[in-house]
């Protein structure tokens, strides 16, 4: 906080401009907010903010219109990155697609459409321009920018935005079949089973028996001399975006392998479990490890549309676990037995309210019923791709002690 005493009077390095990164992840969290229910003055207050940022953003960054972030991005490396890449260019198609979304919910239909129709350039722009035929690479003239770059590498967060889209269900900022080649590279070429000191720099965080993602790695070569900052790194608060990129990919069984590899790192023998250390004690990016909860859950909430879902990734046939919204919390069960699925919503606390439910059904779907408690709840079933909807006659609040229960039937 600036009112407090400043721990050092001179300036330590890193770029002077603002984070891009932090920027653009601020408009994400503004909707994040507005979907789990924040209130309509907060929302009212937010949005001419959210606006003048974005403004700046497309006129002074994204200079030629076209979608596409060219020239100096700061951003929270510490260092100041150059040219087309989707790290920060990804966050800004997601933050693009976020602030449409407000624009609408604001009657404001004109500045959507122009928020619209410029990540539609950016995400044809970027693909075109990153693309290598495996992962999302960065187009930099090195002779120009000597440091700091990572050029032809594979970096963690060359999709960080997609993972953003896909918490706050804006669908896909890269085409599909990309988004899924490139996160599963990720994998295969930055995991390690066992470090050496001497490939670790500037700092030291695995040994020989740790397993994890470097930051970036060069799998085809061309690795600059001095490469983007902390890329020989490895770090939980990057390792678990990805992992929830996998599972919203339903690549099931890397996403595990990964969380598998940070849990034992961090099992309580030689790291505390509670303490992921990066660039101190205590660091903020391992709590991106909470959309791993909503994506393994196939949860998502519009708390304006009264719209709730889960589709569990993992074992979806017994499936239960915890959820909140901005009103109240509880757990969420699934059971698929004899050509049934049954889904409880068990509230814990506060109160919750919902007109639409919708699941992804193990088989197919020919009939419903919806009880809360042991009242019968009125609701259309309809089918929109793998999807089950039902929409409830009208709107139905539960509160503490309640169960809302679904039993999707075959017959």
């Amino acid at each position: 906080p600036l009112y407090l005493p400043r721990p050092w009077t001179e300036f330590i390095g890193g770029p002077r401009n603002p984070a891009m990164d932090g920027e653009l992840g601020t408009v994400l969290k503004t909707y994040r907010e507005v979907r789990h229910g924040a209130s309509r003055e907060w929302f009212d207050e937010m949005w001419p903010r959210v606006k003048k940022l974005m403004q700046h953003i497309m006129d002074d960054y994204d200079t030629q219109g076209d979608g596409v972030i060219r020239g100096e991005q700061p951003n929270t490396y510490d260092i100041s990155i150059y040219g087309p890449n989707t790290f920060i260019g990804s966050l800004y198609l997601a933050a693009l697609r976020a602030a449409e979304e407000m624009a609408r919910l604001q009657g404001e239909d004109e500045m959507a459409q122009r928020y619209r129709e410029r990540f539609e350039l950016g995400s044809q722009n970027y693909d075109a321009l990153c693309w290598n035929g495996e992962y999302y690479v960065q187009i930099v003239d090195m002779e120009q920018y000597t440091e700091q770059q990572f050029g032809a590498g594979c970096h963690m967060d060359q999709l960080l935005g997609q993972w953003w889209a896909h918490t706050l269900d804006l669908g896909y900022v890269f085409p599909e079949e990309h988004v899924k080649t490139a996160v599963q590279n990720i994998f295969n070429f930055n995991r390690r089973e066992g470090f050496s000191k001497a490939d670790q720099r500037p700092r030291i965080y695995m040994d020989e028996r740790d397993k994890g993602l470097y930051i970036c790695t060069w799998p085809h070569g061309g690795k600059p001399e001095v490469p983007t900052q902390y890329s020989d790194e490895v770090w939980s608060g990057l390792e678990y975006p990805v992992a929830g990129l996998l599972l919203f990919e339903d690549k099931i069984e890397p996403a595990l392998t990964m969380l598998a590899d940070v849990r034992e790192r961090h099992n309580g023998t030689r790291r505390s479990p509670w303490n992921e250390v990066e660039c101190g004690d205590h660091y903020v990016r391992p709590m991106a490890s909470w959309a791993l909860l909503e994506a393994a859950a196939g949860y998502q909430y519009d708390a304006i549309q009264g719209s709730l879902a889960f589709a569990p990734r993992v074992a979806p046939e017994d499936f239960r676990s915890f959820f909140i919204t901005g009103s109240g919390w509880g757990t969420f069960s699934q059971r698929v037995t004899n050509g049934a699925q049954e889904e409880i919503l068990a509230l814990a606390y506060g109160s919750l309210t919902v007109t639409s439910l919708h699941f992804r059904p193990q088989g197919t779907v020919q009939s419903a019923t919806v009880t809360v408690d042991d009242r019968s709840v009125s609701a259309a079933l309809s089918q929109a791709g793998d999807e089950i909807i039902l929409t409830l006659a009208e709107p139905v609040t539960l509160y503490a002690g309640q169960t809302l229960t679904i039993t999707l039937s075959s017959n």
